[in-house]
Order: structure tokens, then C-alpha cells, then sequence
């Protein structure tokens, strides 16, 4: 279980999700293809991978935002621990489940 990074972005007030850099346009911009699901995102295993991939975007927009390998959701607040292996960052939702199971004996870890 490792934690990805992904590029986002907001369009239309809506998250869009960075995939693969196209080409260039006529006018020399970089053209990207974006996805609506972080499914389809292209996650990179650190995030000075994701950072080099912003560099080229030259677009203050992006963000770079950690995945959960839990549910699969990106998040920007503090992670949590997995309590499964005690290294791996997950989403603090994730996170709060598993001290719930594990204080109420409802799984074992």
C-alpha cells in the first residue's frame, strides 16, 4: 500500500484531474488532456515526480494532492497513519475508520 500523487485543478468549479500532456498548440502552449475522475488521473509515486509534471504546466492552477490508497480519494488535510502497517499516509477519513474498527474490535488490522 503507497500513497500517490496527483495534479488537480478546479474548472468550471469543478475538479479536473491531470492525465497526459498532449503537444503544443500553434501558439507554443501546452496542451494537456484533463479528466473529470481521479481514476483516469496519472499518479506519480512521489511528489517531486508530480512536481516536475507541474514545472512543464507552467499554470499556477494545478496542485499537487496526495491519493489515499484506501479509498482512492484525494484530500489536502493532514494524513493519518495506517494503522495496518504504521507507515503508509491515508486521508484522515480512512484514517478515523481504522481507530474506529480497531477501538471497537469490529476487524482486525
Amino acid at each position: 500500500m503507497n500513497t500517490k500523487f496527483i495534479l488537480k485543478t478546479f474548472w468550471d468549479n469543478d475538479p479536473a484531474y491531470y492525465v497526459k500532456i498532449l503537444d503544443k498548440n500553434y501558439k507554443g502552449n501546452t496542451v494537456i488532456h484533463l479528466s473529470t475522475s481521479v481514476n483516469e488521473a496519472k499518479k506519480f509515486d512521489t511528489p517531486e515526480e508530480a512536481e516536475k509534471i507541474f514545472e512543464v504546466l507552467n499554470n499556477p492552477s494545478f496542485k499537487i494532492y496526495p491519493v489515499c490508497p484506501k479509498c482512492n480519494k484525494d484530500y489536502d488535510e493532514h494524513s493519518a497513519i495506517s494503522r495496518i502497517d504504521n507507515k503508509t499516509e491515508i486521508c484522515p477519513n480512512c484514517g478515523t475508520l481504522e481507530a474506529l474498527d480497531s477501538y471497537l474490535g469490529m476487524t482486525s488490522l
